[in-house]
């Protein structure tokens, strides 16, 4: 009887269906949001290299028109400070600038920060991506320079009207200077193309034929190939002129170590500040 009571309760928790397993707790990712905070805080005590990793998971979580003022300056403030991705950072601005109707002084200022951390390499300078975005600085900087009357901005300095006048005409001077330096080399080197050109063509005619032909021919191949280093010559003499008319370029000072928009106050640094200078 024992037996038979015990396998009957054997049976019946087998039968018995079996308890649900504990359900996982939810791995909760954090949002965009608590991802910038987190980035914000490090690039405030300028941990910059701390600052990366949350910074683009932030950044990556949507694209560049839906994210927040706030995490578009400061994800370019961090190429900047870091001067690994300045151009990123140039393309960023200058595409959030361009949709822009009105002012944002931080945006011109951060661009123009993203420029001159990026020319530290000559070839970007002569990128579309470069000039575009210098294009849409002067277009930003006009929008700002609305709210100071009388005055103009000067890389990340206010200046008079007139001292700015001088300083403009100084530019405009050394920008003409760079320009006909790069045109003189574009002629030099098509001259030396030519030139080439010119030797190949005569020793592709080879060394036979009469003695007064091939006399000749030897006699044009030495003036083309005297020609032809000379137009080298001339080539090595514009490069260093364009080198040099490069680094006279007389451009405004930007300011990179600018201070982060905190989350918290998202419209932060978007007008200039108001004027110090006396009314006249």
């Amino acid at each position: 009887m024992k037996l038979a009571v015990l396998l009957l309760a054997i049976a019946s928790a087998a039968a018995a269906p079996a308890a649900p397993a504990p359900a996982p707790s939810p791995t909760t990712r954090p949002t965009p949001e608590q991802l910038h905070a987190t980035a914000y805080a490090f690039l405030r005590d300028k941990q910059y290299q701390k600052a990366v990793t949350p910074m683009d998971a932030a950044f990556r979580a949507r694209p560049l028109a839906q994210q927040p003022r706030s995490l578009v300056l400061n994800h370019a403030l961090l190429d900047i400070a870091l001067k690994q991705n300045a151009m990123r950072a140039v393309k960023d601005l200058r595409d959030y600038l361009a949709a822009m109707e009105t002012a944002d002084d931080r945006a011109v200022d951060l661009l123009g920060a993203a420029l001159t951390v990026a020319v530290a390499d000559d070839r970007m300078r002569e990128t579309e991506l470069y000039e575009s975005a210098e294009q849409q600085l002067e277009k930003s900087i006009k929008l700002v320079e609305k709210s100071r009357r009388g005055e103009r901005k000067w890389g990340s300095e206010w200046k008079p009207q007139a001292e700015y006048q001088d300083l403009d005409a100084k530019r405009a001077s050394s920008r003409k200077t760079l320009n006909e330096a790069k045109q003189a080399l574009k002629k030099a080197l098509h001259d030396a193309e030519q030139a080439a050109a010119k030797v190949d063509r005569i020793e592709d005619k080879g060394g036979a034929g009469k003695k007064k032909v091939v006399a000749k021919r030897s006699a044009n191949l030495d003036a083309a190939q005297r020609e032809s280093a000379e137009a080298e010559k001339r080539v090595v003499t514009q490069k260093a002129a364009v080198d040099a008319a490069r680094k006279n370029l007389f451009q405004p000072t930007w300011s990179t170590d600018l201070a982060p928009i905190d989350p918290a106050t998202p419209d932060a640094g978007r007008n200039p500040p108001p004027s110090t200078r006396p009314v006249t």
